[in-house]
């Protein structure tokens, strides 16, 4: 069973390194897609 955890362990770590990023990235994917959300809406008058 430990070697089952130990053999896990790089999995592990690449799952928290793209968390990580993707955490990182959603601010700048939502600030995007509310800048063109902004700009639609102002087409739209």
């Amino acid at each position: 069973m430990v070697s089952w955890i130990i053999a896990g362990l790089p999995f592990d770590f690449i799952h928290g390194v793209s968390n990580f990023f993707c955490g990182i990235l959603i601010v700048p994917v939502i600030t995007a897609l509310r800048l063109a959300e902004g700009s639609v809406a102002e087409g739209m008058d």
